[in-house]
């Protein structure tokens, strides 16, 4: 809990922030740290390749429900940007031009997590980890790695709570809830950020 408290203070700040373009450049950061995540992996699992391993185009054997419905959900996570494709629309420029950053987006993560997937299973088969960092020998690659990811998965925490807290915003203080500049729309937006952040930090302790 030590941890998350740290956390919580970390992310305190920048939930502030009440549009999505005002965390465009974090956003930017982020997408950059799993490109050098996925750099930095390549290297590394062809590295540590085992001698001996197996592999297999079905299910592994004796997998249960939970743990496949655990993987839907990695997939879920690490295409969650469909959760706010109307957000974006409505703060871009040109809004019709939207079609196109749909296409790249996609196609950029398609292409990285499909060789990742690729690269880890072909070197390592039914010896991969579920969780590719950890295939990682101890060091200072993966220490970097890690930070990289943790970083990554606080901006994946502020683009998805941006339309959600906008909308409890909207739904208790109507009236402050497009305005920018006023102390009580700051304080309004404040009070309901902070408060899903310590309700998450009960539930993630819990």
């Amino acid at each position: 809990w030590h941890w998350t408290v740290v956390l919580l203070l970390i992310m305190a700040p920048p939930l502030q922030l009440r549009t999505l373009h005002g965390i465009a450049s974090l956003s930017l950061l982020s997408t950059a740290s799993i490109v050098l995540v996925l750099l930095l992996l390549v290297p590394a699992l062809l590295a540590s390749q085992p001698r001996t391993f197996a592999t297999q185009a079905s299910l592994p054997p004796g997998q249960t429900f939970l743990q496949s419905s655990s993987s839907l959900g990695s997939f879920v996570f690490a295409y969650q940007g469909q959760s706010i494709f109307l957000e974006i629309m409505r703060e871009m420029k040109n809004p019709s031009d939207f079609p196109k950053v749909v296409f790249a987006a996609n196609g950029l993560m398609m292409f990285s997590y499909a060789s990742i997937c690729a690269v880890g299973y072909g070197a390592h088969g039914d010896q991969i980890t579920s969780f590719l960092p950890d295939a990682l020998p101890e060091g200072a690659v993966r220490s970097i790695v890690g930070l990289l990811l943790a970083y990554h998965t606080l901006v994946s925490y502020l683009l998805t709570g941006q339309p959600l807290h906008r909308a409890v915003h909207k739904m208790i203080w109507p009236h402050t809830c497009d305005e920018f500049s006023s102390r009580e729309a700051a304080m309004h937006w404040a009070a309901v950020t902070l408060s899903f952040l310590v309700f998450a930090f009960f539930v993630a302790n819990g």
